[in-house]
């Protein structure tokens, strides 16, 4: 008979079976791990744009109020633009992630412009938030709120 040592075929199936098993987990787990920490840079950044108009109408720049447009279409963009929202008012345009959305449930449309006064920096329309979540996952979301005296957290 023959002494030999090896692997026999049923070994290897299994051990690269586990082995498709561990690297598809991995793979599920870091995709969620990856989007988390894109809602949570998009936050970050929503914010800074929001606070960059609200101190811009507080200078009064240019000698205009300013503002940021929300807009959710085929891609999740926002603006921040000077007196009134119009192509040839937007000073900077910036765009979510593919993998998250704005909330627009209270929006009454497709978009939202909030504008702060010139002088106090205070939103014109008075308390707004903003909502961005997960695409498809309204479970996993967080917000910003911009309070009527002017107050912006998340």
């Amino acid at each position: 008979m023959f002494n030999k040592k090896a692997f026999t075929l049923i070994e290897i199936i299994l051990v690269v079976g586990i082995t498709a098993a561990l690297a598809g987990f991995l793979f599920v787990f870091s995709y969620g791990i990856k989007v988390q920490k894109d809602l949570d840079a998009s936050i970050n950044s929503v914010a800074a744009v929001v606070r960059d108009a609200q101190q811009k109408s507080i200078t009064q720049e240019d000698m205009k109020k300013w503002g940021i447009h929300l807009e959710k279409s085929s891609i999740q963009i926002y603006n921040i633009f000077k007196d009134s929202y119009l192509t040839t008012n937007v000073f900077a345009s910036y765009s979510l992630p593919p993998t998250l959305e704005f909330d627009n449930s209270d929006w009454g449309g497709i978009s939202k412009e909030i504008v702060f006064t010139q002088v106090d920096g205070l939103p014109v329309s008075g308390q707004d938030v903003i909502i961005i979540r997960i695409l498809d996952d309204s479970s996993t979301a967080k917000q910003i709120t911009i309070s009527s005296n002017g107050t912006i957290s998340y």
